[in-house]
């Protein structure tokens, strides 16, 4: 156990500098052409493309969810005015 704590204490110790020395080494991050702003980029319209086609499919899925909504509502509307005038469904 004492082996243990004596380990840990070395570890604790040897952190500060090694996270120092990560961040010193650390090479300059290079932009891809969407980040640099180059709107005629093959890459950059590929994105705005995907974007475009992802926000078609969100709105398809919550155009179905609402449809599905007002559809039961007129059907529950539907079956209260039949029970009301005593037809059976």
């Amino acid at each position: 156990m004492n082996q243990r704590r004596a380990l840990t204490a070395r570890v604790l110790r040897a952190l500060p500098g090694a996270s120092t020395l990560l961040l010193a080494s650390a090479l300059p991050a290079l932009a891809c052409a969407v980040c640099f702003g180059d709107p005629e980029s093959p890459q950059t319209q590929g994105m705005n493309s995907a974007i475009l086609f992802l926000m078609g499919v969100i709105g398809s899925v919550l155009a179905a969810f609402a449809s599905m909504f007002v559809y039961w509502v007129a059907r529950s509307r539907r079956i209260a005015a039949a029970n009301h005038q005593g037809v059976e469904l």
